[in-house]
């Protein structure tokens, strides 16, 4: 029992902050990474595994049986699973790797995203509905943009060390209390780009479809590219009034600039803008659950020691 503990205690650590209803699913996958570890699997196996089974599912999605998209559905879940086994794996075999983390953008950004598209086809065969082709491929589009978003502070933030070696200009450090309150409240609407949301409201689309033939699965792609839409315009406001100098300055308390007052100005400048961004829960989340190693920034903005990432594993 003991080393039962220990095994979860490792495999998810600094999973915890996870919503409750997210964490359920970790009940399961901890038995698969058991079972996978026994098979003396590694981290990358497991990717490799998983985008297969959601490419396999996500085909299946696009049948006329009912029978063959139930077990698309089950091999997606499956592969949902598994996205979280390869982190488990990797903690626990402590063989994060920066491979690794490509190997799930390729997941999410490209493999998970073609079951809005199978949905879609599946309607059209169906249906001959042209508008869920369309919102199909809207909803690919918006989600991944969503989430391409959500990573440009890390970016912008190099790009501006690489060039320059300034930090920030100009950008606010403080987060505006109704931008905030807004982000909160439509939060929910980018929920319809997750896998686990998606799966379970289009098998019951399809299953409801077949009983009652009305055009559930075209409605559900509508109202998925409709509220993802909503929430970008939203975003990409917020990011540019707001966001972005708050994500930013609190990823910036991480470095400690080199040269001539660099460090001074750097804590000086960061560190009260990310007591903000922590209060706000804005810092940045690497899901290793460690921060990242510190590397020293020279005048040139160029990092002039090692740095390590313990990379991203769901």
């Amino acid at each position: 029992m003991d080393r039962w503990i220990e095994l979860r205690r490792v495999a998810q650590a600094g999973k915890d902050d996870d919503p409750r209803w997210y964490r359920a699913h970790r009940r399961l996958s901890i038995h698969l990474t058991r079972l996978m570890l026994r098979a003396n699997f590694r981290a990358n196996q497991v990717s490799g595994l998983m985008m297969v089974m959601a490419a396999a599912g996500a085909a299946l999605l696009t049948s006329l049986s009912p029978a063959v998209n139930v077990l698309g559905f089950a091999l997606l879940y499956l592969a949902f699973l598994l996205d979280k086994v390869d982190g488990e794996i990797a903690r626990l075999r402590r063989t994060q790797s920066a491979r690794g983390i490509l190997l799930d953008r390729f997941h999410h950004r490209i493999v998970e995203p073609t079951v809005f598209a199978a949905a879609a086809f599946h309607e059209y065969r169906l249906t001959s509905s042209v508008a869920a082709l369309v919102a199909g491929l809207v909803t690919m589009l918006l989600a991944n943009v969503i989430e391409e978003n959500q990573q440009l502070a890390p970016f912008i933030l190099y790009k501006r060390l690489r060039e320059d070696g300034h930090l920030l200009e100009s950008l606010p450090l403080r987060q505006s209390r109704d931008l905030t309150l807004a982000a909160a409240v439509l939060r929910p609407l980018k929920a319809f780009r997750m896998l686990i949301v998606a799966l379970p409201l289009l098998l019951l689309c399809y299953l409801a479809e077949r009983a009652f033939h009305l055009p559930l699965t075209t409605y559900y792609l509508v109202a998925s590219a409709a509220s993802l839409g909503a929430y970008l315009a939203f975003q990409c406001f917020y990011y540019f009034a707001d966001r972005l100098g708050v994500e930013m300055t609190a990823m910036a308390a991480t470095f400690h600039l080199g040269g001539p007052g660099g460090e001074e100005h750097t804590r000086s400048t960061s560190s009260s803008a990310a007591r903000h961004a922590v209060a706000a829960g804005f810092t940045h989340d690497s899901g290793s659950g460690r921060p990242a190693a510190e590397p020293r920034i020279g005048p040139s903005g160029r990092a002039a020691g090692r740095s390590q990432y313990g990379g991203k594993r769901p």
